[in-house]
């Protein structure tokens, strides 16, 4: 990952002008093959076999949805992306399902979960009492940044 990030970073002004060149622009998904193509036509990680670009592009997808989407992308260049991939670890762990996920960090009331709602369920279950920290994960999932995460 390190490697791609660097690429990305020598090449582009943002992660979006990135994410654009990908593929993205033209309908907010990278996929598999756009992926594969981009990184043979400008020589990035050329040394790297098939298997370990097949590896990044499933790390990169987290909902194993075949496509890697802008916040995908995104989170592997936000600095506390470990974090959010431990703490996504973390979850499928505990729980078997994203929907029992959202249901026991507070959404089963209001099918939203809200940063109080957020910071105690993860002090109170898991042991992440950090404020800050928690706060900074919440930020990472709340794709539409209005301060509640939805479904």
């Amino acid at each position: 990952v390190a490697d791609f990030k660097e690429a990305i970073k020598q090449r582009f002004r943002s992660t979006v002008e990135a994410f654009e060149a990908l593929g993205g622009s033209d309908d907010g998904l990278i996929g598999r093959k756009e992926f594969q193509d981009f990184l043979s036509d400008h020589n990035l990680l050329a040394e790297w076999r098939k298997e370990l670009i097949d590896q990044l592009f499933s790390l990169m997808d987290e909902n194993n949805d075949g496509y890697i989407s802008k916040n995908e992308f995104r989170s592997v260049f936000l600095a506390n992306s470990v974090k959010l991939l431990e703490f996504r670890e973390t979850l499928k762990e505990k729980y078997k399902t994203r929907s029992m996920a959202f249901e026991k960090l507070g959404g089963k009331d209001n099918g939203e979960i809200d940063m109080a709602e957020f910071h105690e369920r993860l002090a109170r279950d898991f042991g992440f009492k950090d404020r800050t920290e928690n706060e900074q994960l919440f930020r990472m999932i709340d794709v539409e940044g209005d301060g509640i995460i939805n479904r």
